[in-house]
């Protein structure tokens, strides 16, 4: 899974753009640091994808000389991002991953985020009723599990409870109907 095809495509849905309104929004997100996505591979990504047929480019054009592109997402590259969008949300092997396609989720159906999430919140209700049996093991006066270890799992806890949380969250106000247009339409 390339990230910056996911990056550029799930922006793209929001709205057609300027490559330089990619690096904005990539900074105002904070993609570049909690996804570490380059700034760099904006224009490369851009001109795979216009190469593979996922996104067109206009030029705007003043005194015959080109200023810019505006670039746009085509039905294919929707498509596209739809299968990256499920592919994070299923099979991810990251949490960076993971969190792409929840970035992106719109690039998808609403009952599939809604299910991927059940999925996802029912894996780490297990992963957290893991991590409560080894802090009960921490309680134990007598633990030979060193200190570095005994911090680690406390912070995989509360990191999985609070993870856990919010997803749950999420997947409510999507299933109360919250942001339904701007959900992929369902297929028949």
């Amino acid at each position: 899974m390339l990230k910056m095809h996911i990056l550029v495509l799930g922006l793209l849905i929001e709205k057609s753009m300027y490559a330089y309104e990619f690096k904005k929004i990539i900074k105002e997100r904070e993609f570049d640091r909690w996804a570490n996505v380059q700034l760099r591979s904006v224009y490369s990504a851009l001109k795979v994808l216009q190469k593979r047929g996922f996104v067109s480019g206009e030029d705007e054009i003043r005194d015959n000389k080109k200023i810019t592109t505006i670039y746009t997402i085509k039905t294919e590259g929707k498509r596209y991002l739809k299968e990256m969008v499920e592919e994070c949300l299923t099979l991810s092997n990251t949490a960076t991953e993971y969190w792409l396609g929840i970035s992106f989720m719109f690039g998808t159906t609403r009952s599939f985020v809604t299910s991927a999430l059940q999925k996802k919140i029912e894996h780490l209700q297990e992963d957290l009723r893991i991590a409560e049996r080894w802090s009960d093991v921490l309680d134990e006066p007598d633990t030979d599990i060193p200190l570095n270890y005994q911090h680690l799992i406390r912070v995989h806890r509360r990191c999985l409870s609070s993870t856990l949380e919010e997803l749950i969250i999420l997947r409510n106000r999507i299933i109360d109907g919250e942001d339904r247009d701007f959900f992929l339409a369902e297929e028949d």
